[in-house]
């Protein structure tokens, strides 16, 4: 299960959609702003293997989880600031530069994938299809039932949980669901980890996740707030 994520369509709509104050279905205790060292400590005795899918660009990071216990296989794809941090560092700082400007990012540059890896969405596998009326016994009718535009794969969309299946061709089973996290669950989520809302969350307009990582402001880098 290495194909393009299909979230790339329900992203959109989350993106533009009008802010949803209910809760997205975390799969599997994976939650907003997540490094991959938090879902390692979660899963301590889980095998996590990188996949270079086609599809990962630099920025980015999809990694495979399975287990002993874990039914299936968990997907999670991570985004990866590291790139831009040694942009900026290439880019506006000298070799012997001292200024406390670019302390920070030079430290953030060189972060290991544990702590500078941050989960952006998820996909769960089970190991033999669910019946999809399982899912509508749970969630409802979905808000919208269409195909995927790359694979022609049949979906169903759960705007309340944020949640898209993946149908069999005859719609009468799940063959995977891939989730990410509403408006609400960042902001809460960010509070908690980073201790402040960035304004991005706190107006009216939906936003990416990729646009609310900590910044470095004020020459520092703004520390984790432990849970």
């Amino acid at each position: 299960m290495f194909i393009k994520p299909c979230l790339s369509f329900f992203r959109l709509l989350f993106l533009v959609a009008a802010p949803c104050l209910c809760a997205a279905e975390i799969l599997h205790d994976v939650f907003p702003y997540d490094d991959l060292k938090s879902i390692k400590q979660r899963y301590p005795n889980a095998q996590f293997s990188r996949i270079n899918a086609a599809w990962v660009t630099p920025d980015q990071a999809f990694f495979k989880m399975t287990g002993q216990g874990f039914s299936g296989e968990l997907f999670l794809a991570f985004n990866d600031f590291r790139p831009m941090y040694k942009k900026y560092v290439a880019e506006k700082c000298t070799f012997d530069s001292t200024e406390e400007s670019c302390q920070p990012q030079r430290t953030l540059a060189k972060e290991a994938d544990d702590d500078a890896l941050t989960i952006n969405w998820v996909r769960w596998v089970p190991p033999l299809g669910l019946p999809l009326e399982r899912y509508r016994s749970k969630y409802g009718e979905p808000s919208k039932l269409d195909f995927n535009k790359d694979t022609m794969e049949p979906n169903a969309y759960w705007s309340a949980a944020a949640l898209l299946a993946i149908l069999s061709d005859d719609r009468k089973s799940v063959l995977y669901v891939e989730t990410t996290f509403t408006r609400a669950e960042m902001r809460q989520a960010y509070l908690r980890r980073y201790g402040f809302v960035p304004d991005s969350l706190k107006d009216e307009l939906p936003s990416s996740p990729l646009r609310d990582k900590p910044k470095v402001q004020g020459g520092q880098p703004l520390k984790k707030v432990e849970r």
